[in-house]
């Protein structure tokens, strides 16, 4: 997650709160997988519930997007850094996988670190001789998503991108299939950021019956329908059970909390998750 707030009309949702599908993996004893893209998205979005079911059963965390590449850096991302108040990438990485192995271990939540590099520092394998001349000059020639707005929120994967689904599901596998039986989590990543969208297309084209969960706080200022593809979505649970818990996970992430939230003010709702029809 590196979500830089922008204004927008808050969405609200009306639902009535159920929890059919927890007192099914309660009973089951079944491994939760929660797949996530950043070291906090996972918190952010399903905190309440990861903690909730860490008590009650097995929960594994396991989050994509782990690593920076080298420099030369955007604009962007050297910006972000700062804004987040770190000198330099390799510190602001090493303290966000700190911040998660701290979380987690309270939890005695199971975790992996995939070491796929984040898209703002995602760069093209081959550029040509051209590009890497410009690049000296503007990296952003040498990044497949220069543009945060533009690139990184467009909610399209990019070309040069195509085959990096593949090497996360053969990651994603050794983990996930290890366990004999499981449900799997991972974002909804609507109107989100790309490195989501491409975590939800690994699982939901690559494992069976994923649970999605909405990408928190993108949710609070963006309109989020269900559906994927056109595809309606059914609701499946809408979480609330202990938020004091869920904000002190989120307030551990030091690295993001002042930018995410102001002032600490986090304006915490209830988690909503969708399966597909």
């Amino acid at each position: 997650m590196h979500y830089i707030p922008k204004k927008m009309g808050k969405l609200t949702i009306a639902t009535e709160l159920n929890n059919k599908l927890v007192n099914k993996i309660i009973k089951d004893k079944k491994t939760c997988v929660f797949v996530s893209p950043h070291l906090d998205d996972a918190v952010l979005s399903a905190g309440d519930l990861i903690q909730y079911l860490a008590k009650k059963t097995k929960v594994v965390v396991i989050t994509v997007f782990t690593e920076a590449s080298r420099k030369p850096y955007t604009f962007f991302t050297k910006r972000f850094v700062s804004l987040c108040g770190y000198r330099n990438t390799d510190e602001f990485f090493s303290k966000r996988k700190q911040e998660d192995l701290n979380i987690f271990n309270d939890l005695s939540i199971k975790y992996h670190h995939l070491g796929f590099i984040d898209a703002a520092w995602r760069k093209k394998e081959n550029p040509g001789y051209l590009t890497r001349l410009i690049g000296r000059l503007i990296p952003e020639f040498l990044h497949i998503y220069p543009i945060y707005r533009v690139n990184i929120q467009s909610n399209r994967i990019a070309r040069a991108d195509k085959n990096i689904i593949n090497a996360i599901v053969a990651k994603l596998s050794e983990i996930v299939n290890s366990e004999e039986d499981y449900y799997i989590f991972c974002p909804l990543a609507v109107n989100t950021h790309i490195d989501h969208v491409i975590t939800r297309e690994a699982v939901r084209r690559n494992f069976k019956n994923a649970t999605f969960w909405t990408d928190f706080p993108y949710s609070q200022f963006r309109n989020v329908r269900p559906n994927l593809d056109h595809k309606d979505l059914k609701e499946v649970l809408g979480w609330e059970n202990d938020t004091a818990t869920k904000r002190n996970m989120i307030m551990a992430y030091e690295s993001q909390v002042n930018l995410l939230f102001p002032g600490g003010n986090i304006e915490l709702k209830p988690e909503f998750y969708y399966e597909e029809r």
